[in-house]
């Protein structure tokens, strides 16, 4: 059974149609890559199914609960995290955690171990302690992780999570997503990073001009979707990218 449905989603923006007529289903404990060129519509589907904006038409249910109808219910079984995403500089990391913590309503009682169980499974313990400001990009990266986390959500939205980093940073990551999708989370992460998606990602959803054009299981069909976004992109095809 689905985790997620989206049906028939329309969205429009003053003399521009964003996304038009998009269904898909993305099933539970999976990490779905959201990939196709810049003006496809992939933050504006990200921001729909996190209920921030209001389609024209269509429907979203996330674990059977109406996100467009329902948005402050579905919150608290959804983490989303924007490109441009702000932290608190002057914050210490475990004051944002517990911050976040209690804004999704964790328990108080439970706050102490959630809070530690999820800097854990960042890998941000040692920097509890340190102000946010004096953090590096990859921990600033890791630490709005934890933050869409802290409340155990089932489904994390991911907008460009690599953007800026370094390739060792990236690789941490991707080793965090895995790990995340093994703990039960589904993940839908959008890059432009074909290469390195495919390092953790199960399913590649391909969008443009607000259509989706493929969506498929990335293991059984990864060349297939790779020249298919290669040719939505309109990009030039490199021996790297197709053997990618």
């Amino acid at each position: 059974m689905a985790l997620i449905s989206v049906k028939n989603l329309t969205f429009n923006y003053p003399g521009k149609c964003a996304l038009s007529d998009v269904s898909f289903l993305i099933e539970p404990q999976t990490v779905t890559a959201l990939v196709g060129p810049n003006g496809a519509g992939k933050s504006t589907l990200m921001r729909c199914m996190a209920g921030l904006n209001l389609p024209v038409q269509g429907s979203i249910f996330m674990d059977n609960l109406d996100v467009l109808n329902f948005p402050r219910a579905a919150h608290a079984t959804m983490g989303y995290l924007p490109d441009a995403f702000g932290l608190y500089d002057d914050l210490t990391v475990e004051q944002c955690l517990r911050y976040y913590g209690m804004v999704h309503n964790v328990p108080r009682h439970a706050l102490e171990d959630t809070l530690q169980s999820t800097a854990q499974s960042l890998q941000i313990v040692p920097h509890l302690n340190q102000a946010v400001g004096t953090l590096s990009r990859g921990q600033r990266q890791r630490l709005a992780i934890a933050q869409t986390l802290i409340h155990k959500p089932k489904v994390l939205l991911l907008d460009e999570p690599a953007t800026n980093l370094d390739p060792e940073a990236r690789q941490h990551l991707a080793q965090i997503f895995k790990d995340l999708q093994t703990s039960g989370v589904t993940l839908i992460v959008s890059s432009h990073i074909l290469a390195e998606l495919q390092e953790y990602c199960t399913h590649m959803l391909v969008l443009r001009e607000g259509r989706i054009v493929a969506h498929s299981d990335i293991q059984s069909a990864t060349k297939n979707m790779m020249d298919v976004y290669l040719a939505t992109a309109g990009t030039a095809t490199t021996t790297s990218e197709t053997k990618a």
